[in-house]
């Protein structure tokens, strides 16, 4: 890819708009140095091309529209790219969630056909942004067909980060010599000639190099003061007194306005009033007042936002300040780099890499805490394929470390993540197994056996006994808790969301494998308590929101349908409101089928509409997309039955309709969701009086379950949910043909058969009593009555309840996928 090279800003501007003019679709990165002129040429090019396209900025985790004023900042919140992060905890490493999102916030932006999108200093934004800006480049072509927009992206640096990739031209900002500043001095300053004596060019070129931002702030301390020393250390010294000064203005002493400033240059990248007031003990209004100080003096500049501006960030606008500031903040202030490392670790948990920082300063060296952290940090890299912070990682690992045994085991480690987003599972394993686990902190062992179940129970290369040994030793880092020991810390804290992480993952398995209801419930409890204390307490709320939204759109495994409505309404509105459209679509599905266990066919109707609508409309790719027609057919038939003007004829008609609409969604490969359509279908062929065609349904399923009879309720190697469906339908064949022996041998099998999936233990006793009663009158009920509710043969006094006779099943996405 060609690089072109910026020296008059003015006229590669004029340049730039015309390319971009033409062809609306272009993507560029500014590289150069601080204070080249890199945001000055964006901003102008941004005025030039408002009026044909709308204009965007990536602030910190934010896309912001540019031209509406917002509080301080002439801004407009557009969506947050936090939402990311929670899609990043996919299993496999698909990208087609993050690419609809993008899409479906991309597309209701605006009507006029071509964006620009921008973001300044590449290098520090969050991850979650870097993120959404490699996946918009990398599928920008198919995003712009979808959105149908043409879309321009500008990215400024102070490196090259693409190297050609994604088709990103590279501008290179020259840096600025000595007549670039004189000329800066003069036109944007006001100087005049006279005032300014080539001592004092020299002395500020020094002092600011190329960062035309520093100039005018080191001119008035320079051209304005024939005192002031040639030394970056005494300028510093009266800028500091200058800062003392205007701080009494606020009652703020010159011991609280030194620990304010001085603290703060010992931050590493995150820097806020609330956490200096907590490294200090000072109130925070006094904090936001020594900032105001510093901004005046020009110390310390205003980051926008994160989070959508709850919490504004600071950075100091010069590095050789900044380390001057830290240099004697070490002589006084040396033991504050532990309340940073706390004061991180409460708020901002999985800033690994920020952690460890602050951990190495205080141990001066790597040890299993420090390596722990940094290797969770690469962990975090991995999961949103942020390349970029894992080479600022490995970089200071490589740097600072002086442990041979840790530099082994950082490439094992490093070596088993690649192979595993790779896909190459056994060799993820092969290389994890190889590792002496007594070296390592609890933590990056948690971690690693996290790594080890995730990849044996994805990529199938564990055996089932030895997966679930690591499945328990999982859960018993949950019962006790994850820490990272440390001996200067009041209380030890544990890691909360690499137990999130952990949780996740196992809830699947658990669930989808080994059935088990209790521990899944378990897990979910856990999950709220961890969700509650990181809204609570974290800046970013990172992933919990977005698993525990997960789980509530599988309400239907740990609460009855009357109040699991209560948690699908919670996910279908998180999900709705964050444009996470795939998961919308899924949550409104699964909530269709609570609607259907409450009986409330219309609703359940209307929301696998919506789901169908959404996924037409957004042209989304769901998997298994044919539960929600699953859903839609059930919830017709029963919509259609409970009319008590269609007959019973019309009724069976309809059974048979919707048994043939069923067997269309069938997949050629075999699975959980095409054998609970089978079991729909025999069910509505049953009910239709198609004995034969229930019956080859019926061998159909157990042909692809591998077993001998689906209705043996005693053989514990089928699935409990399709022995209970299957012996009810016998039931009722044998109840056809009189066979009143066989009915009872039935019945006495179903007595106190409770399937884990079903909660309500008095309903299922109440069947069998019903069964019982149409045994020993040797009645053959009416079909539709049965169908509709067979309680009604239970005793009187316990009609609380409806089931059906011939029970249907709605579709649930158990998956995590």
């Amino acid at each position: 890819m060609r690089k072109l090279e910026c020296v008059d800003r003015e006229k590669f501007c004029d340049e730039l708009y015309k390319l971009i003019f033409e062809s609306q679709s272009n993507s560029f990165q500014f590289v150069g140095k601080n204070g080249t002129g890199k945001e000055y040429v964006l901003e102008n090019l941004e005025k030039k091309l408002r009026k044909k396209s709308e204009i965007y900025r990536i602030f910190s985790d934010t896309l912001i529209r540019k031209g509406q004023r917002i509080s301080t900042h002439t801004i407009s919140v557009v969506f947050s790219l936090n939402g990311l992060i929670g899609m990043s905890l996919s299993p496999t490493k698909n990208d087609s969630h993050k690419i609809n999102y993008i899409i479906a916030n991309l597309k209701s932006l605006t009507l006029k056909k071509n964006i620009l999108i921008s973001a300044t200093d590449y290098d520090i934004l969050p991850p979650e942004s870097r993120d959404f800006i490699n996946i918009l480049l990398c599928n920008k072509n198919f995003i712009e067909k979808k959105i149908n927009k043409k879309i321009s992206i500008i990215i400024t640096s102070n490196e090259d980060y693409f190297n050609g990739k994604y088709n990103v031209e590279t501008v290179i900002f020259r840096d600025y010599d000595r007549a670039d500043i004189y000329n800066y001095l003069i036109n944007v300053c006001g100087y005049t000639a006279p005032q300014i004596t080539n001592t004092q060019l020299t002395q500020i070129y020094k002092l600011c190099g190329t960062n035309l931002n520093l100039v005018n702030n080191y001119a008035k301390l320079i051209i304005s003061n024939d005192e002031t020393s040639t030394s970056i250390e005494s300028i510093i010294d009266t800028k500091l007194n200058y800062y003392i000064r205007s701080g009494e203005k606020y009652n703020l002493s010159k011991e609280e306005l030194q620990s304010i400033l001085l603290t703060s240059s010992m931050s590493i990248h995150m820097l806020t009033t609330n956490m200096i007031s907590y490294i200090n003990s000072i109130n925070e209004q006094s904090v936001q007042n020594g900032f105001y100080c510093a901004l005046s003096e020009k110390f310390i500049e205003e980051e926008l936002v994160s989070q959508l501006h709850k919490t504004i960030n600071y950075s100091f606008v010069s590095e050789e300040e900044k380390k001057y500031l830290y240099n004697l903040a070490q002589k006084t202030y040396k033991q504050k780099t532990l309340e940073y490392y706390i004061y991180l670790s409460e708020v901002a948990e999985d800033e690994y890499f920020e952690r460890s920082q602050y951990l190495f300063r205080y141990y001066d060296a790597i040890n299993k805490n420090v390596f722990a952290l940094i290797m969770l940090g690469i962990s975090k890299s991995f999961m949103l394929n942020d390349i970029l912070q894992r080479d600022k990682i490995t970089s200071f690992f490589l740097k600072n470390n002086t442990n041979e045994r840790y530099k082994e085991l950082f490439n094992k480690i490093c070596e088993a993540y690649i192979n595993h987003y790779q896909g190459y599972y056994q060799k993820t394993l092969e290389i994890l197994e190889n590792i002496d686990y007594s070296e390592i902190n609890i933590v990056l062992a948690a971690e690693l056996r996290r790594l080890i179940f995730n990849s044996g129970y994805i990529g199938h290369s564990l055996t089932p006994t030895f997966l679930n040994e690591v499945a328990q030793e999982l859960h018993a880092y949950l019962d006790q808790r994850i820490f990272l020991s440390t001996n200067f810390a009041p209380k030890n804290k544990d890691e909360k969301i690499l137990s999130l992480r952990i949780i996740f993952e196992l809830a699947p398995y658990v669930l989808d494998t080994l059935n088990d209801k209790e521990s899944f419930c378990k897990l979910y409890d856990d999950s709220l308590l961890l969700t509650n204390y990181i809204n609570n307490h974290f800046i970013k709320k990172n992933f919990s929101e977005y698993i525990i939204n997960v789980f509530n759109r599988k309400a239907f495994l740990f609460a009855v349908p009357s109040q699991a409505i209560v948690y699908y309404e919670q996910a279908v509105a998180y999900f709705k409101d964050n444009k996470i459209w795939d998961e919308y679509v899924i949550a409104l599905a699964s909530k269709a089928g609570n609607e259907i266990a409450l009986q409330k066919y219309s609703l359940a109707i209307n929301n696998c509409a919506k789901a169908i609508t959404t996924i037409k409309e957004l042209q989304l790719e769901i998997s298994q997309e044919e539960k929600i027609y699953n859903n839609l057919y059930i919830a017709e038939f029963l919509y259609f039955e409970s009319n008590e003007d269609n007959g019973l004829l019309e009724v069976q008609n309809k059974a048979i309709s919707i048994s043939e609409k069923l067997e269309k969604l069938l997949t050629a490969t075999p699975c959980g969701m095409n054998h609970v359509i089978l079991t729909n279908i025999a069910s509505l062929y049953l009910y239709a009086g198609k004995e034969d065609k229930y019956l080859y349904t019926k061998q159909r399923l157990e042909t692809s379950l591998g077993c001998e009879d689906v209705s043996a309720v005693k053989d514990v190697k089928i699935n409990d949910f399709y022995r209970y469906h299957f012996a009810w339908y016998e039931f009722y064949l044998n109840l056809m043909h009189h066979n009143w022996k066989k009915c009872s041998q039935i019945i006495n099998l179903l007595d106190t058969f409770y399937p884990s999936v079903f909660h309500n233990t008095e309903k299922m006793d109440l069947r069998v009593q019903a069964a019982r009663n149409l045994v020993k009158g040797k009645i053959f009920p009416d079909i539709k009555k049965y169908g509709l509710n067979m309680l009604q043969y239970a005793p009187s006094d316990k009609k609380l309840y409806i089931s059906r006779g011939l029970p249907l099943s709605d579709l649930q996405f158990t998956s995590w996928e």
